[in-house]
Order: structure tokens, then C-alpha cells, then sequence
């Protein structure tokens, strides 16, 4: 992915073939892969994307992205964690 510092993640298992496959990754901006596709933001705007901008797919992993951003946010700031 070509990212030279410290970095976050989360994702599913990419050896899963059945899985809707997808990751996260922070490094200081939100990269979110899914469907072949990404976008990158930095909270306040979208900072790079591989779909054009007047794509409704773009929207959903927007909302998607910050999303889980938030979430994830919160469980770390809770201390709470899910395993299944």
C-alpha cells in the first residue's frame, strides 16, 4: 500500500472467499478499501478517491468510512472491545 509510517488497521481476512472484503487503515488520514475501490479522507473532506466524484458508490464508502471511524473511536476511547 506504500505507507512508510505507523499506521492502524482493521479489515476482513483477505484469504476469506466469501467475505465482503474491506480495510481501514490510519495513518494520521482514513484509507478505506472496499470492492477494489478507495477513498481517502481526512475527516473534514475527501482527500484522494480511484472513483469519480459524481459516483453514488463514493457517497455510501464515505458515509461507511467515517462511519467506522467513529465507532471504532469510541471503543477505544471506552476501553471496549468485541471478539467473537
Amino acid at each position: 500500500m506504500g505507507i512508510k509510517k505507523s499506521f492502524s488497521a482493521i479489515g476482513t481476512n483477505a484469504l476469506d472467499k466469501d467475505a465482503n472484503h474491506f480495510a481501514l487503515i490510519n495513518d494520521g488520514d482514513i484509507l478505506f478499501v472496499e470492492n477494489n475501490n478507495y477513498i481517502k479522507h481526512n475527516r473534514s473532506m475527501l482527500t484522494e478517491t480511484s472513483l469519480d466524484k459524481n459516483n453514488n458508490e463514493l457517497k455510501q464508502m464515505q458515509e461507511t468510512l467515517l462511519s467506522l471511524d467513529k465507532a471504532l473511536y469510541s471503543i477505544l476511547q471506552n476501553n471496549k472491545r468485541y471478539k467473537e
